[in-house]
């Protein structure tokens, strides 16, 4: 009996993946220490304006991980690893200085909003189609030139917005055909080829 106790205690737990009640109920925290002391009680975590430069890798070990906020940092680039926080909701990485959309983002299957605006972003990944819960889509204020048809397989879309990105009235209407259920928020068009 004793070697299966001690089997089934070396067994890591499962994450947790909190229903939006509770994810807004959850205790919020704001200091990477503190929250490193309490690892399987961090759920949402919000790390503005603490001036990274890089993503924190300490981040990863967080496998209840279901809200992350890094907004107003000065982050250039997200790791693949990011892919490990399987039961990531939330992700806000705006005001930084990203210039790549990392694919590792799109392989988080749970992943309902996300907020990438006030970069420098120029494409959105054709491995966006991943994102298939994914129902809130903030991409304001980037450089995107490029809106893949895969934008399509996100049918729980209900709200993007696209201001402050410049595109003529064809692309705003090739993007509206591609997610027909969901507000799209664009800026007058222009007379440009984007």
């Amino acid at each position: 009996m004793l070697p299966v106790l001690l089997a089934v205690a070396m067994l890591p737990a499962r994450a947790q993946l909190l229903d939006p009640v509770a994810l807004d109920t959850v205790k919020i925290f704001r200091s990477l220490e503190l929250a490193l002391e309490h690892p399987d009680q961090v759920y949402k975590l919000e790390l503005t304006r603490q001036k990274y430069t890089r993503f924190p890798p300490e981040i990863l070990k967080f496998r209840n991980l279901n809200s992350l906020d890094l907004s107003k940092n000065k982050i250039k680039f997200i790791p693949p690893e990011i892919n490990r926080l399987k039961c990531l909701q939330e992700l806000n990485l705006s005001r930084n200085k990203l210039t790549q959309w990392q694919i590792g983002i799109c392989e988080l299957k749970h992943l309902r909003e996300l907020n990438l605006s006030r970069n420098f972003i120029g494409a959105i990944p054709p491995q966006i189609e991943q994102l298939t819960e994914l129902r809130r889509l903030d991409l304001w204020s980037n450089e995107l030139s490029v809106f893949p048809p895969e934008l399509k397989k996100l049918t729980q879309l209900v709200w993007m917005d696209l201001r402050v990105i410049m595109t003529n009235k064809e692309t705003q209407d090739r993007i509206r055909s591609y997610v027909p259920n969901a507000r799209v928020y664009f800026d007058p068009p222009c007379a440009c080829n984007f």
